[in-house]
């Protein structure tokens, strides 16, 4: 295919999960995940002295990225961004622009996210999608739900935070089940991997009806 002939592997438009990364890894492939906005351009991308699983990387020479805390004392904040290549505006909507562009002229990204005390840039979720419990803690559930679905991988298909104006957070969890290979949907029975998870957790479940069904504590 070529690949012994790259020198350097970008990757960009999207997140890059985790997992993918690892799998290239496996292969002495690293991939670098840039992050940017069509109306600046690449802001962050990670070389082989900023890299980190899951990180967006170093700043870019010719910007300025910050993170403008949420308020709640923590790290994070919504990523802005500054610098000569950045967008004027869009083209007459003044109103739309000044949405993105705040009054010191940084865009807004509508990103979450920290920088690291090696000043790698890490994204954590949405503005929009953040969670404020009755308490007023903001929580972003992208993070929590990522790390989950790893952790439990491959006995769960989804895993959904919930928890807006309550005094807790909690996940909904999808259990994996087996595919009908005529209608391609999901049967009653669950797969060997969701079979061997319940059984660790000490559940008696063996379907998907049952774990619904049943009051089970595990």
């Amino acid at each position: 295919m070529g690949l012994d002939r790259m020198r350097y592997f970008a990757v960009g438009a999207a997140p890059v999960s985790a997992a993918l990364v690892e799998y290239f890894l496996s292969f002495d492939i690293q991939l670098f995940q840039e992050y940017g906005m069509t109306e600046c351009g690449p802001t962050n991308i990670e070389t082989p002295t900023l890299f980190g699983i899951g990180s967006c990387g170093g700043v870019v020479k010719g910007f300025n990225v910050v993170v403008e805390p949420c308020g709640d004392g923590g790290t994070e904040g919504e990523v802005m961004f500054d610098g000569r290549i950045r967008f004027m505006g869009y083209a007459k909507d003044p109103e739309r622009t000044s949405e993105m562009i705040d009054d010191l002229g940084r865009i807004k990204s509508g990103d979450l996210g920290f920088f690291d005390p090696q000043g790698r840039l890490w994204i954590t979720g949405r503005i929009k999608d953040l969670i404020v419990t009755c308490g007023g803690k903001k929580i972003s559930p992208s993070p929590i739900e990522q790390k989950l679905k790893r952790l439990l991988n491959p006995a769960i298909t989804s895993v959904i935070v919930v928890g807006e104006s309550r005094k807790f957070i909690s996940a909904l969890f999808g259990l994996k089940a087996l595919v009908d290979p005529n209608t391609n949907l999901p049967t009653d029975e669950l797969s060997p991997e969701a079979l061997q998870w319940l059984e660790v957790i000490g559940s008696p479940c063996k379907t998907v009806s049952q774990v619904i069904a049943t009051e089970d504590p595990a």
